[in-house]
C-alpha cells in the first residue's frame, strides 16, 4: 500500500508565501513535493513526471490553473485534482465540476485541509498523528484583527526561520511596490485603462491571498473589498487610501515581531 511518503504530489501557486506554506505542511509528512510557479509550468512538469495529486491555484497569470488542469485531460496519466481559491466563481464552480476535481480549498488553507486529502489518499497511522490533529484545528479568521503571529506561524508548519522570512519578504513587496504601484495605475484607472484594471486586480489578489497566509486578517479584508470593486471597475482613490493605510497598520505590526 501506498504511504504518504511515496505520494508524488505537484503544487502550483504564482505565491511564494502560498508555496512554501504548502512546502511546510507536506514536510510533516516527510512528502517533499513539486512545485510550480504558473500554469505553464505545472503543465510541463505533468508531462515529464507522473504525479498522484495535482494542487492548482485557480488564479494564475497567462494559464490559469483550471486550464493547466483541462490540458492535464491530454495526458496518460490524470492526477487527482485539488484547486486553490481567494474565492468561488460560479463559473469557474461549474469547469471544476467538469473536472471532476476531489476537491477545493480556500485560502488560507490550513494543515488540517491537507491532512484531510493526504489520510483519503492512503491509509496513515491514525495513531502517529493524533496529537498533531489536536493541536492544528481549522483557524478562525477574524477580520478586525490586524496581525496575529500564531496563526501564521501554524501554516509554516511552526517553523519560526521560515515563517520569519516569509514576513520579511511579504513587507519588502508592500515597503517597495505597493505606494508606487496603486499611485500610477489608479492614475491610468482614472484614465479608463482597462489594462490597469486588470493588472492592480491582480496585485490586489496576491496581496489579498498572501496576506490571508501569514495572518494579517485586517489587510485580507480590505484587500477583498478591494478586488471586488476592481472586479467591476468601480476602484477610487477612497479605495485606495483604505488600501494603503491597513498596509501601514499591518507592516507596522509586523515589524515589531520580526524585531523581537
Amino acid at each position: 500500500m501506498t504511504s504518504a511518503q511515496q505520494l508524488k504530489i505537484l503544487v502550483a501557486d504564482d505565491s511564494e508565501i502560498v508555496r512554501n506554506s504548502i512546502a511546510s505542511m507536506l514536510l510533516k509528512y516527510d512528502i517533499h513535493a513539486t512545485f510550480a510557479k504558473s500554469g505553464q509550468q505545472a503543465i510541463r512538469l505533468n508531462e515529464a513526471e507522473h504525479f498522484d495529486l495535482a494542487i492548482l491555484d485557480i488564479q494564475m497569470p497567462g494559464l490559469s490553473g483550471i486550464h493547466a488542469a483541462i490540458k492535464m485531460q491530454n495526458h496518460p496519466h490524470i492526477p487527482k485534482l485539488v484547486f486553490l481559491t481567494g474565492s468561488l466563481e460560479v463559473v469557474h464552480e461549474k469547469l471544476i465540476n467538469n473536472l471532476n476535481a476531489y476537491k477545493t480549498l480556500t485560502k488560507p488553507i490550513e494543515f488540517a485541509d491537507i491532512e484531510e486529502i493526504l489520510d483519503s489518499l492512503v491509509n496513515l497511522d491514525a495513531q502517529n498523528h493524533i496529537t498533531e490533529k489536536t493541536q492544528l484545528t481549522e483557524l478562525e479568521h477574524p477580520e478586525h484583527e490586524i496581525f496575529c503571529y500564531e496563526d501564521g506561524l501554524q501554516r509554516f508548519g511552526n517553523n519560526d526561520v521560515l515563517f520569519h522570512q516569509q514576513l520579511i519578504k511579504f513587507t519588502n513587496v508592500l515597503e517597495t511596490k505597493l505606494s508606487y504601484f496603486f499611485e500610477h495605475a489608479v492614475i491610468e484607472i482614472e484614465q479608463g485603462s482597462t489594462n490597469s484594471f486588470a493588472n492592480l486586480q491582480y496585485f490586489v489578489h496576491g496581496v489579498k491571498g498572501d496576506a490571508a497566509f501569514i495572518g494579517a486578517y485586517y489587510l485580507e479584508s480590505i484587500a477583498k473589498t478591494a478586488n471586488d470593486a476592481l472586479k467591476v471597475k468601480s476602484f477610487t482613490r477612497k479605495e485606495l487610501d483604505t488600501l494603503l493605510s491597513a498596509a501601514k497598520l499591518t507592516l507596522d505590526e509586523i515589524q515589531k515581531h520580526i524585531k523581537h
